[in-house]
C-alpha cells in the first residue's frame, strides 16, 4: 500500500570476528591469506576484522574479545600473524564445532624447532603436556592448545571471569611456574565444564619455519622413540619407587631445586662428606631423570650416535648417574660397563638394566679398585668431573688413563663453575684444566 514502509530483512548470517595480536610490522603472507580469507567468507558471515599491537599478548587478546563481544558476534576466530592459514579454515572448524557439540576447535600447528611437537595439550598432575603423536586427519579431544588457528563460541567468554587470558604466575606442587596466557585460558575452559577438540587435519604452518606437515611426518618415528623412552623411564622409575605417578610427577620437576637445598641445608665440605652426599641422597634420582626426560633428551641422542660412529666394542660411563646413556648404548649392543658411587641413582640404573634383561658390567668405584675390564675403547665422563674435588679427580683419573689403549676416545662434558643453581659444582682452575688434559690426552705406557 502507498506509504506503507518495508521491513529489513534479518541478516541470518552467523557473526564472526577475526582477531590477530600483532607486533607493528606484518608479514606479506599472512596479509596475502587474510585478503583471500575475506574474499571468500564475506558473503557467507559477517565478518569484524581486528588486529590489536598491544603488549603483552595476553592484553592485546583480552582486549581483540572485548570488541568482538560489543558487536555481539557469534564466533571469534584468533589467527596469529605468523600463521599460514587457509580461506576455508573457518567452514572446517565450525562444522567440527557443530558436530562435536565443542565450545573450542583449533587445527594443529607445530613448534618451530625439532622435533616439531603439535601445540596441543592434555592436562594430568596439575600441569599441561605435550600431546606428541596425535592421529592426523581425525578430531580429539584436548586440554590445552595455542591461538594461532583457534574458533572459539563467543558465549565462552560471557561465562567466564575476565581477564580471559592471562600470565599467570603459579606454584605447581613447590615448583614455582608461569603458565602462559594462552593455556590460562584453556584451562579456565576446562575448569567451567567446557569441550575443547583439535581437529588434526586442520593444518596451519607457521610462518618463517621449516615446520609444515612433512618435516611432522618425518619426525614422527623420532617422536615415537622419545616417547617410548619417556614412557618407559617413567615405567621404570613409578616401580622402582613405589611412588604414584602424580606424586613422581611433582618430585620431578622439583628435583633440581630439592637437590639444591639438600645439599645448602648439609653443606658437605670435606670428600667423605660429598661422597656420603652423593651415596645417600634420594633427590638426585629425581634430578637426574627430570634432566633425561626434558633438556637432556635431544643430547642422549647425540651422544650416542657419536659414540656408535666410532665402533667401540666396549665402552665405560663414568659417573653414569640413572644409567640412560649407558643403557642407549647397551641397546645398541655395546659392552657397557656402568661406573659410580654405590649410591640410590646406581641401584636404579642397575635395576633398569635387569628390568629391561639388558647385559651390563659395573664399576662401583667407592668399594672396587678398578673395573672389570683392562682396557676400554670409549670412556664417556659426561656432567660427572665438576662434582669431583680436585685431589680425588686427579686419583680417578690415574685409574681412567690407565683404562686407556692408543685408540681410546674420550668424551667429556664439562658444567665447571660453581653457582647458586649449582652449589655442588666445583670451579674450573689451571690444575684442575692440565688434570682434565692429561685424561684426555695422554696414554699409558704398555
Amino acid at each position: 500500500m502507498p506509504g506503507e514502509q518495508k521491513k529489513e530483512k534479518k541478516d541470518e548470517r552467523i557473526r564472526v570476528c577475526v582477531c590477530t595480536p600483532m607486533e607493528e610490522l606484518i608479514p606479506s603472507k599472512f596479509v596475502t591469506r587474510l585478503l583471500e580469507f575475506i574474499n571468500r567468507n564475506r558473503e557467507r558471515y559477517i565478518l569484524f576484522i581486528n588486529q590489536n599491537t598491544n603488549s603483552p599478548v595476553d592484553k592485546a587478546r583480552n582486549e581483540l574479545v572485548h570488541f568482538a563481544l560489543v558487536n555481539h558476534v557469534d564466533l571469534i576466530l584468533f589467527l596469529d600473524a605468523d600463521n599460514l592459514f587457509t580461506d576455508t579454515v573457518i567452514d572446517k572448524l565450525f562444522k567440527v564445532m557443530i558436530e562435536e557439540k565443542a565450545d573450542l576447535v583449533t587445527g594443529i600447528y607445530f613448534q618451530k624447532g625439532k622435533p616439531y611437537n603439535p601445540l596441543i595439550r592434555e592436562y594430568k598432575h596439575g600441569g599441561f603436556f605435550t600431546i606428541e603423536n596425535p592421529p592426523l586427519g581425525k578430531v580429539i579431544k584436548i586440554d590445552g592448545c595455542g591461538m594461532g588457528c583457534v574458533l572459539i563460541k563467543a558465549e565462552v567468554f560471557k561465562k567466564l571471569k575476565y581477564p580471559w587470558f592471562k600470565f599467570s604466575y603459579e606454584t605447581w606442587g613447590k615448583k614455582e611456574i608461569q603458565l602462559s596466557e594462552d593455556l590460562y585460558f584453556c584451562r579456565e575452559m576446562m575448569r567451567a565444564g567446557m569441550k575443547l577438540v583439535c581437529d588434526t587435519g586442520v593444518i596451519s604452518p607457521h610462518i618463517g619455519s621449516t615446520a609444515d606437515i612433512e618435516e611432522y611426518l618425518n619426525f614422527g618415528p623420532f617422536r615415537q622413540a622419545l616417547k617410548d623412552d619417556t614412557d618407559e623411564l617413567m615405567a621404570d622409575l613409578e616401580k622402582y619407587t613405589k611412588k604414584p605417578e602424580a606424586e613422581l610427577v611433582q618430585k620431578l620437576m622439583m628435583g633440581q631445586r630439592l637437590m639444591r637445598e639438600e645439599w645448602n641445608a648439609k653443606k658437605p665440605k670435606k670428600y667423605d662428606e660429598i661422597k656420603q652426599f652423593y651415596k645417600e641422597t634420594e633427590n638426585y634420582l629425581y634430578d637426574l631423570t627430570h634432566y633425561h626426560l626434558t633438556e637432556r633428551r635431544q643430547t642422549d641422542i647425540e651422544k650416542t650416535a657419536q659414540v656408535m660412529f666410532l665402533k667401540p666394542k666396549n665402552v665405560i660411563d663414568f659417573g653414569c648417574g640413572i644409567g640412560q646413556q649407558g643403557l642407549m648404548l647397551a641397546r645398541k649392543g655395546i659392552d657397557v660397563t656402568l661406573a659410580d658411587l654405590k649410591s640410590k641413582t646406581l641401584d636404579f640404573a642397575k635395576y633398569r638394566f635387569e628390568t629391561h634383561k639388558v647385559k651390563f658390567k659395573i664399576w662401583e668405584t667407592d668399594i672396587e679398585d678398578m673395573p672389570p675390564d683392562k682396557k676400554y675403547d670409549v670412556i664417556l665422563a659426561l656432567d660427572v668431573l665438576e662434582h669431583i674435588p680436585k685431589h680425588i679427580l686427579k686419583i680417578y683419573v690415574e685409574k681412567l688413563i690407565k683404562l686407556k689403549h692408543k685408540n681410546t676416545k674420550v668424551i667429556t662434558e664439562l658444567v665447571y663453575g660453581r653457582t647458586a643453581e649449582h652449589p655442588m659444582h666445583h670451579d674450573m682452575d689451571v690444575d684442575t684444566m692440565n688434570i682434565i688434559k692429561r685424561l684426555i690426552n695422554e696414554v699409558p705406557s704398555e
